[in-house]
This record gives structure tokens, sequence and C-alpha cells, in this order.
């Protein structure tokens, strides 16, 4: 099994709703172009194996980011390509000076990234979900987490 290559984040093509967080390496200059971009996880073929998307949404009010859709070819899956697409995204998101970004995914998986429950940041989304499923990282550790209902961007009809 050979290890992924450096990887940057990467998303679909801008649109109205989204703001995607870009990492030096695409720059915003690549954003259409950036499946192309040498940085992206890929397998030895040359296309994109995976992607990890960061979409704004607002914690109480404060601007935060959500993680997801993130996926993986399956073909390239258990290689380690999607963790680092996730890790990339994270990355950027820190050198951009964002503070929190929040998860509605899979309990055993994305703590090795950092994350824990929501609700222990004092964090809720407006539906129900298994309290296990939706997490937040915080991203510096020296700035106050806003608490309250986690509302995503209007695009995603929740």
């Amino acid at each position: 099994m050979t290890s992924p290559p450096s990887a940057t984040s990467i998303s679909p093509p801008s649109r109205p709703h989204t703001r995607p967080i870009w990492s030096r390496r695409c720059g915003p200059t690549r954003r259409r172009g950036c499946p192309a971009c040498p940085g992206c996880p890929r397998p030895p073929g040359g296309e994109p194996a995976g992607y990890a998307l960061l979409t704004r949404c607002h914690v109480g009010g404060e601007p935060a980011l959500a993680l997801g859709p993130c996926a993986v070819l399956p073909e390239h899956q258990r290689r380690g390509a999607g963790g680092a697409a996730i890790r990339a995204a994270l990355d950027a998101a820190r050198e951009r000076g964002e503070n929190l970004v929040v998860v509605l995914g899979h309990a055993e998986y994305y703590p090795r990234f950092g994350f824990t429950t929501a609700s222990g940041h004092g964090i809720r989304p407006t539906f129900d979900v298994e309290d296990k499923y939706m997490m937040a990282l915080a991203l510096d550790p020296e700035r106050p987490i806003p608490t309250g209902l986690m509302r995503y961007a209007s695009a995603f009809g929740i």
C-alpha cells in the first residue's frame, strides 16, 4: 500500500451558496480548474482520488465552517486519501483564521482529526440527530467557541 501524495482541499466549482476554503497550493485562481491541481489527492493515474468540502455555516449567529461532503473513489478508499483531504481542508481553514468546524458524520472516524461531540461545546443542530454524530473542532484553542444553534447554509435545505 502506498501513501497518498500531499494534498490540499478541493471542492466542486464555486456556487453562490458556498464559500469553499482553498489552501495556498490551489489558490483562488485555481477554483474552476482545481481537479487538475498537482496538490490534490490523486492516484497514480493522475485523476483526483477524493475531496473534502468546507462551507460556511453559523453557530449562535457566529460564522463557522461545516465539513462535508467528503468523498473518495471506491478504488482508493482505505489508503489515506480521505484523511489527507480532510487534514488539508482543516489546515487551510486554520491558515485563513477560521475558529470552528462542525461535522455531521461517523462517530468513530472524525475524532481522529480532533472532533468531539458538539453538545460538549454547547452546540446543537436545528434537527434531531443522535448526539455522537454531531461533532465540533476548535481550530484555535485561544479563541472562544460560539455556542447555540448550528445552522447550515440555506442551500442545504435544513
